[in-house]
């Protein structure tokens, strides 16, 4: 690498690249709309500014936004950026995205200077700049940082990220010229940086990691250099992690519910998942529309990570040899991202569940700059012959990549914005149906699926009912719309069917489909279908008889998939073979000659030679509908020497997956609110074997979301978790539970739900079968 020019210079031209490239990446997020748990935050923004402004300040002695139902988090300086924003832009959008652009380019230049600082610690070089703009070119177009520069909710990534490099840069600064100003200046950074996001709690051991690449002494030397140097550093982390438990009631804290069940994993996947997604920093939810360029994309990360292995086997054998000061620098590297990876293990699995690779963003800055360190250690390892023209390969592998990313990061930006057009879509054609079903009692929204590549629209029913009007206008549109919507804790579109069911003996009630092509809801019939009595077996038949995964699943005669709780088909693997974790998707078809397709399916791994497949019908408002089934098909990846031996439809004809207390009357009294025509005493029995994995159970008695938007019950809403009035653990697959008065304070229907879960706690799916009442 050539000489720097004079730095201010030099500077400029790096602060003016890195707009170009933001302007060039991330323009089209300024289009876009509120997304997500964007809403969530414009509403309780509006209440607090509106009634009570000095409840902002909560925020330092509570959970973030004061709504345990979030998940336990400390982060009252990102609330601040939002109300900042509330004031100047109130409900425009746009002003918001503004304001992540730019917190995004602020990062961007703060990751110019601090690589720059990281790659004077070994020895004072004149490339120091050229290597932190190659680092901050490189975290600019990664494409999993697209959320924090797309998506307003997401900020508290890039906010958090600012503050921790800030800080970071203003401690190296003081170890290569000591000064009391940049010392507090790292000090009072990295405060801010904790009370953005957790994720800055890796910032004390990355600073000691300086300290000690610094120093390059014995043992002894360097722990005492730690103390001296980067003591009040741990002492500040400390001191924030005792604030951090007294305010939040634990030391961890982090999501509840659903989605916290669903992170729950043993460390080593956990690790994994963080390789794959550094290795290749692609959200799944988040490729490229093109094949051509996604697979020229996936060739050179191919290429360049043979091309590392092929390095560093010369390396290992002698052929080429690193320089102490490369190596050094590149040890360093490793170590500070594999630092920076570990605050956010515990919600990995959110990475491609939900909301993409933004928990990448703090990695990402480290992943950069280790990357710019072998490209170094190369250029030096291979200074002539062969080793030159590898070494060249890698630039232009590089290159080409970047570009690539930088398309990536483009594609990401236009996909918030589609995300966008559907969300006010839904908001327009909601107004329309309340206004052309005013004499219905309540449009039930089935469901409203996430759209494959785009961003979820919103996660819940309180986003809902947030998106169907303008979000800060007090209409409450709750009591005329029930969502039953998507279940969050497991990877298929779960539908809650005994409230569908329930709110299908009203006529009055009018229920709706979101038609995904015409960007409208279409009034759909009520679900009828009556459960069937007897099974139903199912014709297997390979589509190829040479391979073995793809099947056709045909019944004797068309049937209708909503009579029956379960499919369950038996699977047979060679004897001997090992159980390993496989991939299956199940199509529905109507008709004989209907296509297939994604819309129409369920996916899901699974554990072969273990147990039975499972699906669960209730799970997809379109089956619920469907008068018939022509045949399923059922696709097993990767292809093996297995056998599907049997496939059988079954049902409870005096039992439901989800079971009604009471089943039969309810009355509804003066006040508006239900109360069950008998005691809610009884005993209930379920089992749950059949489930793939099931270990144990979580019995969940509960108050269901269709009631719950009833105005008479909506003081349960403000209080997040109050529709669970009781849950029980139970530590196998199968149990007997008698049910206590108590366990039913509020005259409501209730429901009962059997959640079975994996040996790790992972939640299998809300629905058990079979459950059983009986009265007492």
């Amino acid at each position: 690498m050539p000489d720097s020019p004079p730095s201010t210079k030099f500077h400029l031209i790096a602060a003016l690249t890195l707009l170009a490239l933001n302007i060039a990446c991330f323009h089209p997020a300024l289009n876009c709309y509120f997304l997500g748990d964007d809403l969530f935050h414009i509403q309780y923004l509006h209440r607090i500014l509106n009634e009570a402004p000095l409840s902002l300040l909560d925020n330092f002695r509570t959970v973030w936004c004061q709504d345990l139902g979030y998940g336990a988090h400390y982060r009252p300086l990102t609330s601040f950026s939002f109300a900042l924003d509330y004031l100047l832009f109130h409900s425009q959008a746009a002003g918001y995205h503004l304001t992540n652009l730019l917190w995004h380019y602020a990062v961007c230049l703060a990751v110019y200077f601090l690589a720059g600082a990281l790659w004077r610690l070994s020895e004072r070089s004149s490339e120091d700049r050229v290597a932190g703009l190659a680092t901050a070119v490189l975290f600019t177009l990664t494409p999993t940082n697209c959320e924090p520069a797309a998506w307003m909710s997401a900020r508290v990534d890039s906010i958090c990220a600012f503050f921790y490099v800030t800080s970071l840069y203003f401690l190296l600064r003081d170890l290569e010229s000591p000064s009391s100003f940049k010392r507090a200046g790292g000090l009072v950074l990295f405060a801010l940086a904790l009370l953005s996001k957790e994720a800055a709690a890796s910032l004390p051991v990355v600073f000691s990691a300086c300290v000690v690449a610094k120093e390059k002494s014995g043992f002894r030397r360097t722990i005492r250099s730690i103390f001296e140097k980067a003591g009040d550093v741990w002492l500040l982390f400390l001191a924030y992690l005792g604030l951090r438990a007294l305010v939040i009631g634990e030391l961890f804290g982090g999501y509840k519910g659903g989605i916290g069940a669903l992170l729950s994993a043993s460390f080593a996947p956990r690790v994994v998942s963080a390789i794959e997604l550094l290795a290749y920093p692609v959200p799944l939810r988040q490729l490229i529309d093109s094949d051509i360029v996604h697979t020229l994309q996936q060739a050179l990360y191919a290429t360049v990570s043979v091309l590392t292995v092929l390095a560093g086997s010369l390396c290992a054998t002698g052929r080429a040899s690193i320089e102490a000061r490369e190596a050094r620098r590149l040890i360093l590297a490793l170590t500070v991202l594999s630092v920076s990876v570990l605050p956010i293990l515990p919600v990995i699995y959110l990475s491609e569940a939900m909301q993409g690779g933004r928990l990448f963003y703090l990695p990402a800055i480290f992943a950069a700059f280790t990357a710019t360190s072998g490209l170094a250690c190369l250029r030096c390892a291979f200074p002539s012959g062969l080793g030159k023209y590898l070494y060249q390969g890698f630039l232009v592998c590089f290159c080409f990549l970047i570009a690539l990313n930088g398309l990536a990061c483009l594609e990401s930006s236009f996909n918030f914005r589609k995300a966008s057009q559907e969300i006010i879509g839904v908001q327009s054609s909601a107004l329309e149906t309340a206004e052309r079903e005013s004499s219905a009692k309540r449009l039930v929204v089935l469901s409203i699926p996430a759209r494959e590549g785009l961003p979820r629209l919103f996660f819940n029913s309180k986003q809902f009912f947030a998106l169907i009007k303008p979000p800060l206008t007090e209409i409450d549109y709750s009591s005329k719309f029930a969502l039953l919507e998507p279940d969050l804790s497991t990877d298929m579109k779960a539908i809650n069917r005994t409230c569908l069911e329930h709110l299908a003996r009203d006529s009055g009630n009018r229920f709706f489909l979101w038609n995904e092509k015409n960007r409208c809801f279409e009034r759909v019939p009520a679900p009828h279908a009556e459960r069937a009595r007897i099974p139903a077996n199912l014709l297997v038949e390979p589509l190829d008889p040479a391979s073995h995964f793809q099947w056709r699943l045909s019944p004797a005669q068309q049937l209708s998939p909503a009579s029956f709780d379960i499919l369950i088909i038996r699977v047979d693997t060679p004897p001997g073979s090992a159980p390993e974790r496989s991939a299956c998707q199940l199509f529905y078809q109507e008709a004989p000659r209907d296509t297939l397709t994604d819309g129409k399916s369920f996916k899901k791994s699974f554990l072969s030679s273990t147990s039975p497949l499972t699906f669960l019908p209730a799970q997809r408002p379109d089956w619920l509908l469907a008068p018939r089934c022509s045949a399923f098909y059922l696709n097993i990846f990767p292809e093996s020497e297995r056998a599907i031996v049997e496939a059988q439809l079954e049902s409870a004809a005096e039992s439901m997956p989800v079971l009604w207390v009471d089943e039969t009357t309810m009355i509804l009294d003066r006040n508006g609110i239900f109360e069950p025509a008998r005691s809610g005493h009884g005993v209930i029995t379920w089992d749950c074997t059949r489930l793939d994995g099931a270990s144990s159970c979580r019995v969940d008695i509960s108050i269901p979301h269709a009631v719950l938007q009833l105005p008479s019950l909506s003081f349960l809403t403000e209080e997040p978790g109050a529709q669970v009035m009781k849950t029980i653990t139970v530590e196998r697959p199968t149990g007997r539970l008698t049910l206590e008065r108590q366990w039913f304070p509020l005259e409501a229907p209730y429901q009962i739900r059997v959640r079975a879960l994996s040996e790790t706690g992972a939640p299998l799916g809300f629905y058990s079968y079979p459950i059983n009442y009986m009265p007492r």
